[in-house]
């Protein structure tokens, strides 16, 4: 099995936000170590309503899975449920799905419990969150809590953690979704549902390696296990006849868009890992940088940025130390902009060396795939920050922002 460290590295995860000697300890021993519970926006509940709300609590449950398997129960088309925020599947969570139209009863589903349900004429997005609180207990044989609270101190003087998106966005097991929105970006949707299906760098299946071998996919139909979903889906449609480039039509619309989406984020982790090494802490600000206003839980405040420049950076460079504003890095999408900022610069070498361009975001005859692009904070802080118990720490992140980058920087 591949180290933390290696894949991190495969998916432009570099260094740490801190010198300071890590604790060894480990989290996510069992589901119940990793507790996510969502902190909604604002839902404006009625008696009755177009769209019927429930909040779920999921154990040991991949979100997208658990939709299809809702979807399924219901018989309705998987995209008449929405939600706001995916969920690691090693955990237990708490979150909202939305569903078009009016229903009464729900199905029973394994690992499944509804805590809540109500009428609403609004329909749920994706983002439509404040953020989450997350409860983890730390697994060691000695008492660390004093231990985990000093690096946190020290992790809020540094100006917070580097606000990396996390393994599980590529894939904790086989991080490898960024590779397939890579062949998707350049239009290659052959090597893409080759990529899913099975690659040798990370798999060891005799199932999977045997279909590079064979390249049938009707025999692999028989040998994958039931559980791999998403994998028989691509099978059975080439088995049908269905063609490469149709193949990403099959998925969830989510599910679809979430390669593009974990190959823009590789960018971005490569560019934020080569920032470390050029900025004194988390919250340092540079001329040139882009940057946005945040709220309390470190969201950004609207979709646009104002620059930073030699008249207005020691203004900005406080406002960044009292949380106030956060230097952004772009994600880039075919209406990106590059222009010749330190960061700026940093992205058209990334770019450069991965053989892409902006504009081959805007995927010809897939509208649903392309990508505009975006930006994404640079660091982030820990909100309500407490400890319930003996190595248990809950604190509070913005929506997007991922715990377990927050946990890297503290345990080994």
């Amino acid at each position: 099995m591949r180290e933390v460290q290696e894949i991190e590295s495969i998916v432009g995860i570099h260094g740490h936000s801190l010198d300071k000697k890590r604790i060894n300890a480990s989290f996510r021993q069992t589901p119940d170590d990793f507790q996510v519970e969502e902190i909604p926006s604002s839902i404006k509940r009625t008696d009755k309503g177009r769209y019927t709300y429930v909040r779920v609590r999921l154990k040991n449950r991949d979100t997208n899975r658990f939709l299809m398997d809702l979807a399924s129960s219901l018989h309705i088309p998987v995209w008449k449920i929405s939600y706001a925020g995916t969920k690691d599947k090693f955990a237990v969570t708490a979150q909202y799905f939305c569903l078009d139209g009016e229903y009464h009863d729900l199905p029973v589903l394994d690992n499944v419990e509804y805590l809540e349900k109500f009428c609403s004429e609004n329909p749920l997005r994706l983002g439509d969150l404040m953020g989450n609180t997350f409860t983890i207990r730390l697994s060691s044989d000695y008492d660390i809590t004093d231990s985990v609270g000093d690096i946190l101190t020290e992790i809020d003087r540094n100006g917070g953690f580097p606000n990396f998106f996390g393994l599980q966005r590529f894939g904790s097991m086989r991080p490898i979704t960024h590779i397939v929105g890579k062949y998707i970006v350049r239009g290659d949707f052959e090597s893409a549902v080759r990529e899913y299906i099975a690659d040798p760098a990370v798999d060891h299946e005799e199932y999977r390696l045997d279909f590079l071998r064979h390249n049938d996919p009707e025999r692999s139909l028989r040998e994958f296990p039931p559980g791999l979903v998403f994998e028989r889906m691509l099978l059975k449609h080439l088995a049908d006849g269905g063609r490469f480039e149709n193949s990403m039509d099959i998925f969830p619309r989510n599910l679809s868009t979430l390669f593009v989406h974990a190959y823009q984020s590789y960018i971005f982790n490569t560019a934020l890992s080569r920032r470390m090494e050029m900025t004194e802490s988390m919250d340092s600000v540079m001329q040139g940088d882009q940057i946005v206003p945040v709220d309390r839980y470190f969201n950004a405040q609207g979709d646009k940025t104002f620059s930073c420049d030699a008249f207005n950076i020691r203004k900005i460079s406080k406002l960044s130390s009292d949380g106030a504003v956060r230097p952004v890095i772009k994600i880039p999408g075919f209406r990106t902009e590059i222009g010749d900022s330190p960061m700026d610069s940093i992205l058209r070498d990334i770019m450069e060396k991965e053989g892409i361009k902006t504009s081959d975001f805007r995927i010809q005859g897939k509208k649903y795939l392309s990508s505009s692009g975006s930006f994404r904070i640079v660091s982030a802080k820990p909100v309500d920050l407490s400890f319930p118990g003996k190595n248990v720490l809950r604190f509070s992140l913005g929506k997007g922002i991922y715990a377990t980058s927050l946990l890297r920087e503290i345990v080994v």
